[in-house]
C-alpha cells in the first residue's frame, strides 16, 4: 500500500519553506523553514499550529543539529556521535 504525502517548497529571498501536508486531514501541516541569509543562515525551524493554544509551536535548531536529526532516522537504538567536516 502506498501513501501519498503531499508537500510544497517555496523559495523566498530570505527563507526556503517546505510544508508537509496530511492528505487525510487528520493531522496539522508541518512547516520546515530554512533561513537563507543573515545571522541565522542555515538554521532550521519546524513549525506546527497548536489548536489548543491558538498559536504555533516552533522548534529551531542549528544546521549541524538538523544534520544530526536527519542522520538519526537511519541509526539503530543507542548513543551516537557524528563527526562532521
Amino acid at each position: 500500500m502506498y501513501v501519498i504525502m503531499p508537500f510544497t517548497i517555496e523559495e523566498k529571498p530570505w527563507t526556503t519553506e517546505i510544508v508537509i501536508m496530511d492528505d487525510s486531514g487528520d493531522d496539522i501541516d508541518l512547516a520546515i523553514i530554512i533561513e537563507n541569509v543573515g545571522e541565522y543562515e542555515g538554521y532550521v525551524s519546524m513549525r506546527q499550529f497548536n489548536e489548543d493554544i491558538g498559536c504555533y509551536d516552533v522548534i529551531t535548531m542549528s544546521p549541524l543539529m538538523f544534520k544530526d536529526l536527519m542522520k538519526s532516522f537511519d541509526s539503530p537504538e543507542g548513543f551516537h556521535g557524528l563527526l562532521w567536516k
